[in-house]
């Protein structure tokens, strides 16, 4: 099977992530891309970093310590109706992502993260800014 590489050269993530293994992991994935990296441990941090660098896709936890990420999202969805958001949470509970997506995220993916499946769903999401 061949490896699929996307350039994402000039764009910028935000990976909002209160676990430092799962952080470095995702940048481990995306490194490769040449898309910048930015980061968040809870959803304040995410709305501060968000409001700051305008990231152009942003992977967000959803439980996390302080401000959850579907609060977060419902905060940046003010701001940006736009910016694509993709849900990830470890513990994923049937509605998990009805919920996620009726808080205004794009897309809900499981944690521990699939790289090829993370990295399509992060292409399609950008090919459609």
């Amino acid at each position: 099977m061949a490896t699929v590489s996307y350039s994402w050269i000039g764009k910028k993530v935000l990976i909002v992530e209160d676990d430092r293994v799962n952080l470095m992991m995702v940048k481990l994935f995306l490194t490769s891309t040449g898309i910048t990296i930015l980061n968040a441990v809870n959803g304040d941090e995410a709305i501060e970093v968000f409001t700051n660098e305008r990231p152009d896709i942003i992977l967000m936890d959803i439980r996390m310590p302080g401000m959850d990420g579907l609060d977060a999202t419902r905060i940046i969805r003010v701001a940006d109706k736009n910016v694509p958001i993709i849900a990830v949470t470890a513990f994923a509970m049937p509605n998990d992502e009805e919920i996620a997506l009726s808080a205004g995220c794009s897309a809900f993916i499981t944690k521990p993260y699939n790289k090829n499946f993370l990295m399509q769903k992060m292409n399609q999401l950008l090919a459609c800014e």
